[in-house]
């Protein structure tokens, strides 16, 4: 076997499927656009974006997969404490 060989066959032991991809993909997407009508609603500008190994497509094999979910907020909210803008996002889109 070459290396590449023994490298792709390591490869398919830690990675996802393409089908359990797809799933955290189409699920992660919901989620995210039901977060983003929700705080559009409140007039906060502000956006939700995703980062972390899935977002890198470094996510390795396991039972229970996560996604890490950032908000980004406007320039205008340099002055603020968005950490208050955000706990008021937050129980908007969890109640």
């Amino acid at each position: 076997k070459s290396i590449k060989d023994i490298l792709n066959s390591q490869l398919a032991l830690i990675k996802p499927s393409n089908q359990e991809i797809g799933e955290i993909s189409n699920k992660t997407k919901k989620i995210i656009n039901d977060i983003n009508k929700k705080i559009k609603s409140t007039r906060i500008a502000a956006e939700v974006f995703i980062g972390g190994s899935f977002a890198k497509d470094t996510l390795i094999k396991k039972n229970k997969y996560d996604v890490d979910i950032y908000v980004r907020f406007d320039n205008k909210y340099l002055d603020k404490d968005i950490s208050k803008l955000l706990k008021k996002l937050m129980m908007i889109i969890l109640f």
